[in-house]
């Protein structure tokens, strides 16, 4: 379903820069000035909107960046301009990242090319929300096991974007009315029919912020039990109010990503009721190309190239072919996406070497400040 564009960014430039952020469904709205934000009353709204012109609408908006320049801070809200859907779970809808704006809210500033590299990752197509209709607390960032638990927040490691939460809960702004919560990974959803019912049967994979990064830059464990890129895959089925969920996870990148066994699939579908012939072979091909693509999108991720097939002659050469493709990809470009990828999840407030040590002596959420 083809989203439209609900927010709206207004902005003026004197006598200081000054944005106002509107949503179409509400009738309030931010203000975001002096490295400040502060939520409007309609009324305090219509008394100065007048001052302000349109600068952009956006599909949805993923927080306020900042960043160290000198002695300054700079600001930069971070719109999503461009997606695509994916399909739908529940009641909601989700979403593909293709087209991210950074809104600079001070005075015009030139684009760095930290902020170009991170919004080369937001624009890659691994970036994923969901949008939920009224009265639906569905969240993509944490599996069907977990929906509903609003005490698994806090320890999300899937939610890409918490850093960009930080200055709105530092007003006390309420995030889930105005941010998207975002994964990365890879989202894969089909309907199945079930008879005379229509299934969703889901792929998701969610890669773990904790040590998240390109090959060769992140690899191990760390003090707290975080190995390199983490990836939870869970293989869900949808039919009617009834959910089936296998969750699989894993750590660093295998050589071959290998789908569940039959047995799971089957297992899945006897626990809804569904033990006909024709429609097992529906799912059991359903979910085989769905597998595939799976692997295939993920080692995208981690090393910019298909995953290794490593099977006949036809094989061996493509993984040939693919295995330079991803020493050109380390050796020239992983740096840039790897610190493009530590200022989305943990800023610049730190160095790298005193990143690991901030962690070990605080716990990860203190960097969220207030709930």
């Amino acid at each position: 379903m083809a989203l439209s564009k609900g927010l709206r960014l207004l902005w003026k430039q004197e006598p200081g820069p000054s944005a106002l952020l509107e949503a179409r469904s509400r009738q309030d709205c931010l203000l975001l000035e002096a490295g400040t934000v502060a939520a409007l009353t309609p009324e305090e709204k219509d008394a100065i909107k007048g001052q302000y012109e349109k600068l952009m609408d956006a599909f949805g908006c993923l927080g306020e960046l900042q960043l160290k320049c000198g002695n300054a801070r700079l600001h930069f809200l971070v719109l999503v301009t461009g997606c695509t859907s994916v399909g739908k779970i529940l009641d909601a809808e989700v979403y593909k990242i293709t087209a991210t704006d950074f809104c600079p809210l001070q005075e015009e500033t030139k684009e760095e090319e930290r902020v170009t590299a991170l919004k080369k990752i937001l624009n890659s197509g691994m970036f994923y929300f969901s949008l939920p209709n009224a009265g639906s607390n569905f969240d993509l960032t944490v599996r069907a096991q977990k929906q509903g638990d609003n005490h698994y927040e806090s320890g999300n490691s899937f939610f890409w974007n918490q850093l960009l939460h930080v200055p709105f809960k530092h007003y006390q702004v309420n995030c889930s009315d105005w941010l998207l919560k975002v994964i990365c990974g890879v989202v894969d959803i089909r309907t199945v029919y079930a008879s005379h019912k229509k299934a969703k049967a889901c792929l998701i994979s969610r890669i773990s912020c904790e040590r998240a990064g390109a090959r060769f830059h992140i690899r191990g464990v760390n003090d707290d039990g975080h190995v390199s890129n983490f990836v939870e895959t869970e293989q869900t089925i949808y039919l009617d109010d009834d959910v089936s969920s296998f969750v699989q996870i894993r750590g660093s990148v295998p050589l071959f990503w290998e789908q569940p066994g039959l047995q799971i699939l089957l297992a899945q579908l006897e626990s809804l009721g569904l033990n006909s012939k024709s429609i097992i072979e529906r799912f059991v091909e359903s979910y085989k190309v769905m597998w595939t693509l799976n692997g295939h999108n993920l080692s995208r991720v981690f090393t910019g190239s298909r995953a290794l097939e490593g099977k006949h002659k036809v094989g061996k050469l493509k993984d040939g072919a693919r295995s330079v493709s991803r020493t050109i990809q380390s050796n020239f470009f992983d740096a840039v996406k790897q610190e493009a990828i530590e200022l989305l999840l943990m800023g610049d407030f730190f160095s790298e070497e005193y990143a690991d040590k901030g962690k070990m002596l605080m716990d990860h959420t203190a960097l969220l400040g207030p709930g």
